[in-house]
């Protein structure tokens, strides 16, 4: 796992920003290893402090995994923005 940080893109531009990275890895067509084959894709968990109040460093990266397990239950390869909080 990685983050990566994008000051002031906001809520949508971070969201941008994950599906291209998720299409460019995509393109690549980097053969998966092991048992599963085929190739190498990424999930994506997406977080922004304009989705809290309280927003603090470790809120702001439970949110990103949160939304990263969701990309990955819903069957992979996906870009899931973290839910809005209180």
């Amino acid at each position: 796992e990685f983050a990566v940080t994008l000051p002031g893109s906001g809520a949508e531009g971070a969201l941008v920003v994950a599906r291209r990275i998720r299409d460019r890895v995509a393109e690549m067509a980097i053969p998966h290893v092991g048992e599963v084959g085929g190739y190498l894709t990424v999930s994506i968990g997406s977080s922004t402090t304009q989705t809290r109040t309280d927003m603090t460093l470790e809120n702001l990266i439970s949110s990103a995994d949160k939304a990263l397990y969701k990309a990955k239950q819903g069957g992979r390869n996906r870009v899931v923005a973290a839910e809005p909080e209180g």
